[in-house]
This record gives C-alpha cells, structure tokens and sequence, in this order.
C-alpha cells in the first residue's frame, strides 16, 4: 500500500516533494518496526526491503535501492532456497536497479539467474517471463550481444501480442528494444519501422503506467515499475528521431 502510495504521489507532486518524501519515511519506518519485530533476518524483513527498495527506483536512489535488496537477496536464499519465486522477484527487481546505475552486465547476471526460476514457476509463455525476456534482451543490446537480444525480444514481443493484442504498452517495450537493436546493427529501416508502431502504441495509452518489473508468488515482494507512458513516448521519439537520422532523413 505504501508502494502504491508513494506512485500516486510521486505523480501528483513530482519526485522532491515532500509528500513523498514522508512515504519514504514511513516505508522506512516500517522497515524498522519490522526488524525490531521480528529480527534481521526474518523473510518479513526482507519483504518490506524489497518494497523500499521499489520505492527507492521510483524515487530515483538507485544506489540505495542494490543497497537494501542485496540484503533482502540473502535473506530469501537463506529461507526458501536459491531457486525460489522470492529469490527470482528479487533478482528482477535488483537487476532492474543495476541497469538504472548503468551496469548492464550486473543486470544481465541478475536476469538470467532469475530467468529459468520463473519459466519453471510460471510457464515458459507467461507473461512475467516475457517482462524478463524484455529487460534481458535489453541488456544484451547494450552490451553488444544483438543475437542474443533479438531472440529474447522476439519472444518477448510474440509473449505480449498473444496475451494483450497488438496494441498493449508492454507489446510497445518490446518494440522499442527491437528498435534500438536493429539500429544497433546496422538495419535503420526496420528501426524506424517498429519504433514508429511503438510510438504509436504509446499514444494511444497517455495515462498509462508501465508494467511491474518484478514477479513472484503471494504473498511476495512487489515488482518495481519505471517511467510512465510520457517518458516512455519521449524515449521512443528520440530512438525514431535517431534512425531517420541514420537513414539520412532529417
């Protein structure tokens, strides 16, 4: 709840107000109480550090945010196990704070532990395995290994259409990687092809927040969420602006 309250408020408000610094307090508090409650290492613990550490992605703390869910990580492996559903929402979500503090090989290894967790926990079509195949396959593109990232996006992107239609926000991510993979390689035509289909998508959807990143069985850590449809759509049209570029369109 206070997740979802820090959200609304960070909307509303902008990141540096002081509305949402106070959730951020009580998220804190929380944490506290939790602990003292309860001790360190109790899986209750390590729940509410998952969700402050979402709240602190969503604030921008990305330092902060490894800081408290590598600590929530070995407490989850300490109490369910290596191959938990726990453990692979914290992988997700702590791999998602790596790629924001620009270590992209870190979110790479966090994701691809996380990965084959889920696909034996949720099914290999699922749809949190196609978020992950999405932040992968990103990953990979940044890190230069485009073959790898356009068969984790393809599937991704099959993933989303079957389950959402053709015309979803999370189809219109998997779009955008491919885009800025294909520019990557050379190929600025099918660039501007699918990035102007995820523009598109993206404007139809104004109010949209993006999806959750993070999945995991009941009870469990919250999946953190990133930048909504607004920043979404700038990123696109600077990726589309990149490949006219590119084709010599200006």
């Amino acid at each position: 709840m206070l997740e979802r309250a820090l959200a609304i408020k960070e909307r509303s408000y902008g990141r540096e107000h002081t509305s949402v610094a106070l959730t951020l307090g009580n998220l804190g508090n929380a944490y506290a109480i939790n602990e003292r409650a309860y001790g360190r290492d109790h899986p209750t613990v390590a729940l509410t550090l998952t969700t402050l550490g979402c709240a602190y992605v969503d604030s921008g703390d990305h330092a902060k945010a490894r800081e408290v869910m590598v600590r929530a990580l070995a407490i989850f492996e300490r109490e369910f196990g290596r191959d938990s559903t726990f453990v692979a929402t914290t992988l997700t979500n702590l791999g998602i704070a790596y790629g924001y503090l620009g270590d992209q090989a870190k979110k790479r290894d966090m994701l691809e532990r996380a990965l084959p967790i889920q696909e034996r926990e949720y099914g290999r079509d699922s749809t949190q395995v196609a978020t992950t195949l999405t932040n992968l396959g990103n990953a990979h593109s940044q890190l230069g290994d485009h073959a790898k990232a356009q068969h984790m996006l393809e599937r991704a992107l099959a993933i989303f259409e079957r389950e959402y239609g053709r015309n979803h926000t999370n189809v219109a991510r998997a779009l955008n990687g491919l885009g800025c993979m294909y520019g990557a390689l050379g190929d600025h035509a099918k660039a501007r092809e699918v990035l102007v289909r995820a523009l598109a998508i993206d404007e139809q959807h104004p109010g949209a927040r993006a999806p959750d990143q993070g999945a995991g069985a009941r009870p469990r850590p919250s999946g953190c969420g990133h930048h909504g449809a607004r920043a979404r759509s700038s990123q696109h049209l600077m990726n589309l602006g990149n490949a006219y570029g590119d084709l010599g369109d200006y």
